[in-house]
């Protein structure tokens, strides 16, 4: 008897887990053919047309796979990394520089500090890794100090 009642038990769970596979499978489907089929828009979701464009469309017909294959293996896929984005200059790195002057570099134990003279400041004293204003101090060596601001590069000598 109880295993009479067991037996229908998991008969009916197995039905409703039937039920619920095939509804999410339902659900699926439905979705993946909304993913294909909904247009999108590309500058909305923030793909780089630019680079799409540079390529611009394969020439050949599909249906000719060796001329297909040709014509993909000529292209460079893969830009190099001289291709990216330059740095946005926006000026404020060198009126800040303005505002500094190398007054010296000195050894001190193991490694090289940097005397900067601040406009209307006065002198401070930085090494590798410090900042000063809004700069990174990116190296010290004798007679320059390296410094960088949001990817600009300015040498104090």
């Amino acid at each position: 008897m109880q295993t009479e009642s067991a037996i229908r038990s998991a008969y009916e769970l197995m039905k409703w887990l039937r039920v619920l596979a095939v509804g999410m499978s339902s659900v699926a489907a439905i979705l993946l053919a909304a993913a294909v089929l909904w247009p999108v828009d590309a500058a909305e979701v923030g793909l780089d047309m630019a680079v799409a464009e540079a390529f611009g469309p394969i020439a050949v017909e599909t249906r000719d796979l060796d001329a297909l294959l040709r014509e993909t293996a000529g292209r460079d896929m893969i830009r190099p990394p001289q291709a990216q984005a330059a740095v946005k200059d926006t000026g404020l790195a060198a009126r800040l520089a303005k505002k500094l002057d190398l007054q010296g570099v000195v050894q001190m134990q193991d490694r090289l500090i940097a005397y900067i003279q601040i406009k209307e400041i006065g002198v401070t004293t930085v090494s590798q890794g410090d900042t000063i204003l809004e700069f990174n101090v990116k190296e010290v060596v004798p007679g320059r100090v390296t410094l960088t601001l949001e990817g600009v590069e300015v040498s104090l000598r």
